[in-house]
């Protein structure tokens, strides 16, 4: 299944990766936002942030008792628990990372074509 994600109300668009930092795990992240999260039982599946007038970390995981009982109509849909955590400290986020790269660009031109001629 090949799913893509995209945002395209902002000026800009484009293609994020996050390094986590040595020795963080995604598990690790979840877990010191969601008390109840319990890697045995859930699975990271996403996560978005929004800077702006406030961070907000919305967090996305799969429950692994959920998808066993789940009889769904969808197949191709996997269905997920959302945790939106609000006021997040941006230098606490950041410090679960190693490295961030991100590429915007406007939307006149796809992001793919791009050719750099001046190497």
């Amino acid at each position: 299944m090949n799913q893509e994600l995209h945002f395209e109300h902002g000026d800009l668009v484009g293609e994020i990766s996050l390094t986590l930092r040595d020795g963080q795990t995604l598990h690790d992240l979840f877990a010191h936002y969601i008390h109840e999260y319990n890697p045995n039982r859930m699975e990271p599946y996403a996560l978005r942030v929004l800077l702006g007038k406030e961070t907000v970390l919305t967090l996305f995981a799969v429950d692994g008792y959920e998808q066993d009982k789940s009889n769904r109509a969808d197949v191709d849909k996997i269905p997920v628990k959302k945790y939106k955590i609000p006021g997040v400290p941006l230098p606490d986020l950041l410090s679960f990372f190693g490295e961030i790269n991100l590429t915007v660009s406007t939307k006149n031109y796809p992001l793919e074509s791009l050719q750099v001629m001046n190497k």
